[in-house]
């Protein structure tokens, strides 16, 4: 079963797999070597491909050892008037209104 976290399309997601799958400070309490060393080349890796490929071999270790299970997948929709202008949401579903304003 695939695996995925609420996160942004960016390098955002290290902090959230190491912090959850990472022996030293997991917060789920799983422990694996091999996982740690899929994270640690996530986090040395400088290009798309390296990149991929880390994520590749943390998404076999995770899926071979299913250290949690995925209950549900939620769609996130935000319906709004086209006046509305600078409006972003974040990948985490966080509304971020800082450079928001109405058009006439």
């Amino acid at each position: 079963m695939p695996w995925s976290l609420s996160i942004s399309d960016d390098d955002g997601a290290y902090n959230s797999i190491f912090s959850n799958l990472n022996s030293p400070g997991a917060r789920t309490g799983y422990t694996n070597v091999d996982m740690d060393a899929a994270i640690d080349s996530l986090r040395q890796a400088s290009t798309d491909d390296t990149k991929r490929a880390a994520y590749k071999r943390i998404t076999e270790v995770f899926n071979r050892d299913a250290p949690s299970a995925v209950l549900a997948a939620r769609v996130t929709a935000i319906a709004h008037s086209p006046k509305l202008q600078g409006f972003q949401q974040s990948a985490a579903a966080i509304v971020l209104l800082d450079k928001v304003w109405l058009s006439a």
